[in-house]
């Protein structure tokens, strides 16, 4: 019922940073690593989706309100079976999305966007973090900087009610600076094969960007036809990846 409000989907678009980080480690943690994905893509982000839903949408969402409160206190609890390290971490993105709910920053400020820039960085490190055998406490800051250009483009593409070219494009470029830290990552760990299949992978995208740049008038089914083809093609491209370091 309340799926919606959630935005389990959006998840879905942040899934590449676990991919992505985990494909950057030698040795992994399974049981820590599943129990890290759930926290921040299962738990968090729906619970801050519900939380920013509330802001904005004045009325008596009650059972909404418990069921974010619930997934929130449910997550922080389970990162004591983490470290404490990825406990401040947890507790860090929820302070911060509550206070962009609070100012009620609207897309397009630069401080909204600052924000989802920080939290695919947070992301990412989390990841990282809670899948090392050895807890690891320093990500590649070029793993940060790739997660957090991404999740900038990928909002960017997400909240355009307009569907403005301007916003698109700037997606595009967003997305583009992210591959390169991609590919820096990837190639300074040697996965020359795994950054090859990312860019196959991302052919679409900038087949799609640049037809949609040259169309007069951008529609909503244009916007979200683009956006299914970035969900996809984002996914497979950083899933594909992880698998070949750990199975093939």
């Amino acid at each position: 019922m309340f799926l919606r409000q959630l935005r389990i989907q959006r998840s879905l678009f942040y899934l590449p940073l676990y991919w992505f980080a985990v494909t950057q480690l030698v040795n992994v943690n399974w049981s820590r690593s599943v129990l890290s994905l759930i926290i921040l893509f299962f738990l968090l982000l729906p619970a801050a989706n519900g939380f920013t839903f509330l802001a904005k949408s004045p009325g008596p969402y009650l059972k909404l309100k418990i069921i974010c409160s619930s997934l929130s206190v449910i997550a922080i609890l389970a990162t004591a079976f983490i470290s404490i390290p990825f406990t401040i971490g947890v507790v860090t993105m929820i302070v911060l999305s509550r206070l962009l709910d609070q100012f009620k920053l609207e897309s397009g400020h630069f401080i909204y966007y600052l924000f989802h820039f920080i939290t695919g960085a947070l992301l990412f490190s989390l990841s990282f973090h809670g899948s090392s055998v050895v807890l690891k406490i320093n990500p590649p800051l070029s793993g940060m900087l790739a997660s957090g250009l991404l999740v900038t483009g990928f909002q960017l593409l997400l909240d355009n009610p307009g569907h403005s070219k301007k916003r698109i494009r700037l997606s595009g470029i967003f997305i583009s600076l992210a591959l390169l830290f991609t590919g820096y990552s990837y190639l300074s760990s040697l996965l020359f094969r795994e950054f090859g299949v990312l860019l196959i992978c991302f052919l679409p995208v900038l087949f799609f960007y640049v037809f949609w740049l040259r169309k007069q008038n951008v529609s909503e089914y244009d916007t979200n036809r683009m956006k299914l083809v970035v969900l996809f093609c984002t996914n497979a491209g950083f899933f594909l990846p992880f698998l070949m370091t750990r199975f093939l």
